[in-house]
């Protein structure tokens, strides 16, 4: 979630190095038209980020992203605050998990 002082790659880069590092999970991004390579995790956690797929933002953007991706027919999402536990601790990955739920909740409620 967009907060001051976040950089929405550097969270990229601690929340998923470890998957773009490896073969199959690049494999998979460049399949789904995410250039990414497991020779440069940085580059590829750029390309998760600009290509939208590390959604980045106000909890209502969020929301409203995650609708998106239900019109389009996605059914299943992980809602993944990693970068931020791993850089700001426990508390704040879980007030932002919380905020996003409380979103996506409030579009959904009638």
């Amino acid at each position: 979630m967009e907060r001051e002082g976040r950089d929405p790659h550097v969270l990229a880069h601690t929340a998923a190095s470890g998957h773009l590092t490896t073969d199959h999970y690049t494999d998979m991004l460049r399949r789904a038209g995410v250039p990414a390579d497991p020779a440069d995790p940085v580059a590829g956690a750029a390309a998760l980020v600009d290509s939208g797929t590390y959604v980045f933002g106000s909890a209502d953007h969020i929301a409203g992203r995650l609708e998106e991706f239900r019109d389009a027919g996605v059914d299943e999402v992980i809602l993944n605050c990693a970068g931020v536990l791993f850089t700001e601790g426990q508390a704040a990955a879980f007030r932002d998990a919380r905020e996003i739920i409380e979103a996506v909740g409030r579009r959904h409620s009638g």
